[in-house]
């Protein structure tokens, strides 16, 4: 899939351009004159796939904790992160790319929290009555991300893998569709169809989609047509944060973090 990706915007490539065989990045990449590595991880099953496999299929009640799904990035974090430090000093940025081929994908907040911590509800308590005040609740980061943490001792953050520039996800997408979105979008803005009942809105959007038939894009047009994105997330904390607009694509998307100061 990142390959198709990188076809598909017309980069050129090395295949593991250093020839270590125990730590051999994957790809080596020059955009806008730069030097990027790339280290690609698969992932074959998150928790809910694993659930869909059995809870869901009987039927039966099963809990999910979204911690599980932070752990299992970050095992494949920290182990992208060992195969690029040796080489991070040859190039200008370091980048890991994780992937799903099927099942259930792979959430930008997920990955999000599984570089930068944990979230959770913090609610402020009333130490006269003992009563919390959830209008006053925030929503709040432990430091036990892959990219932050905190010193036992000393309890100050520092970055765990400072030399890696971005997270991203390689995802695949059907053209039509994003394309049919992209006009539901459009349509769904108007003051129009707030108006209307939601049988009234489903008509409507089917009435515009087919209206704007003639006007679709070429790249659109082909129902079978797959098309590759990044959604990646920099480091903000690292010594060589990518730059948001340096690889990026029409179809890309780029989170850039704040510094996050909080020491829990």
């Amino acid at each position: 899939m990142f390959e198709s990706y990188l076809r598909q915007r017309g980069i050129s490539f090395k295949y593991e351009p250093f020839g270590d065989a125990n730590k051999n990045p994957d790809y080596l990449v020059r955009a806008n004159g730069k030097k990027i590595l790339f280290e690609v991880k698969e992932i074959e099953k998150l928790p809910f796939d694993i659930a869909s496999e059995g809870s869901l299929k009987t039927g039966k009640a099963f809990g999910l904790n979204p911690v599980v799904e932070y752990n299992l990035l970050r095992r494949r974090i920290d182990t992208a992160s060992k195969q690029l430090k040796p080489y991070t000093d040859q190039v200008d940025y370091s980048i890991i790319i994780l992937g799903k081929k099927d099942g259930f994908g792979i959430d930008i907040d997920a990955l999000f929290y599984a570089m930068f911590g944990d979230p959770y509800i913090s609610i402020p308590i009333d130490p006269s009555t003992g009563g919390g005040s959830m209008e006053k609740s925030t929503l709040e980061m432990k430091v036990t991300g892959s990219f932050r943490k905190n010193r036992p001792q000393t309890k100050m953050m520092y970055s765990l893998h400072n030399y890696v520039s971005a997270v991203g996800l390689i995802k695949s997408f059907s053209a039509r569709s994003y394309y049919q979105q992209k006009i539901i979008e459009r349509y769904t803005k108007s003051k129009k169809y707030e108006a209307m009942t939601p049988e009234e809105g489903y008509h409507y959007l089917c009435e515009m989609t087919a209206k704007h038939e003639n006007l679709v894009p070429g790249v659109y047009s082909d129902p079978s047509k797959v098309l590759y994105k990044l959604e990646l997330v920099t480091n903000p904390l690292g010594e060589k944060p990518l730059p948001e607009k340096l690889f990026y694509s029409k179809w890309d998307y780029i989170r850039v973090p704040k510094v996050i100061e909080q020491i829990i």
